[in-house]
């Protein structure tokens, strides 16, 4: 078997290879021993032995002239498998972001909990004093987080001045008088609500803003996603301006 071939496929070029499979051979080795055994100069050689210690490839033995030893090759192995479920954790991110010459909506989606913190917390990127209007459920986040990140994002928030409308259920109501600055409408925490009429049960957390609509599932249903639609944003935003008008205080 042409071991090379697959060593490129991994990333490794012609002196890691040698240095690789010399201290391989060797079984534990000095940067000398590597050196003189694979044929490669001893300063390149302490470069890539430091390389393949950061990839947990191999370990350095102490001692009066450190040396160094390959882990199980099996750790080969474990790193690909790690590399393919990070690349598999960016694809949605990716494939969101992925344009052609027309215009077209983009759709990402998140998932797990640092997901669902992403896709509530991607308004932070607009410019101060701009607007959040949102259909939300505090319940949905707090039952998620609880109420101690309920108030970091809320502090974060006022801190980069930007302003939350919120539509909320009519249930949608402080359990306890510390709850306050996730449940107030007040100038102080930049944040006006407004109740939906009794009948509108909304358990899901939609973000309207800059052109993009935010999605938050429910724990049980367990999904998020941004969508990028000047056009859908802007219908959005003429519905809530409606509901709003109309809603109670």
């Amino acid at each position: 078997m042409d071991l090379s071939v697959h060593f490129e496929k991994l990333g490794f070029n012609k002196n890691k290879q040698k240095t690789y499979l010399s201290l391989l051979s060797l079984g534990q080795a000095t940067a000398k021993q590597i050196a003189e055994h694979s044929g490669i100069e001893r300063t390149t050689v302490y470069k890539i032995a430091e390389e393949l210690l950061k990839e947990g490839l191999a370990e350095k033995i102490p001692g009066k002239i450190n040396s160094y030893a390959i882990t199980n090759p099996n750790k080969l192995v474990e790193i690909q498998n790690e590399n393919k479920k990070t690349a598999e954790l960016m694809l949605p991110e990716l494939l969101g972001l992925l344009s052609s010459t027309t215009i077209k909506p983009k759709l990402k989606f998140y998932e797990g909990d640092e997901g669902v913190k992403k896709v509530f917390e991607d308004p932070f990127d607009m410019s101060r004093g701009s607007v959040v209007k949102s259909f939300s459920s505090a319940e949905n986040i707090m039952s998620r987080f609880g109420s101690v990140y309920a108030r970091h994002y809320t502090e974060e928030r006022i801190h980069k001045k930007i302003k939350r409308l919120s539509l909320r259920p009519i249930t949608d109501q402080p359990k306890s008088k510390n709850d306050w600055e996730v449940y107030t409408s007040e100038e102080m925490v930049l944040r006006e609500i407004r109740f939906l009429p009794p009948q509108i049960k909304n358990n899901t957390l939609i973000q309207i803003y800059n052109n993009k609509i935010g999605v938050i599932g429910t724990k049980e249903e367990n999904y998020a996603f941004i969508l990028e639609s000047k056009e859908l944003c802007l219908l959005m935003d003429q519905v809530f301006d409606w509901i709003w008008e109309m809603a109670k205080r």
